[in-house]
């Protein structure tokens, strides 16, 4: 959700403002209120995403792994 509002946010445009982008964008795809948005647009995502980046690496390694393994077979 923070993703497509900062994608989509110009504070110069109206048509681009927050509450635009949660009429527009945010509550057909999602269904929530504004005021969850504004909520959620103040979450600090930081540790999720820190976590998908480990999540990513392990598998990343796993693969390199796998990879080794198979040529080193040949």
């Amino acid at each position: 959700m923070q993703e497509l509002a900062h994608a989509n946010f110009e504070p110069e445009r109206g048509d681009k403002s927050l509450s635009r982008i949660h009429k527009n964008i945010i509550k057909p795809r999602f269904g929530n209120t504004y005021r969850t948005f504004l909520r959620a647009m103040n979450t600090d995502t930081s540790v999720i995403e820190r976590l998908e980046r480990e999540r990513d690496e392990r598998e990343l390694c796993k693969l390199r792994d796998k990879n080794s393994l198979t040529q080193s077979n040949k």
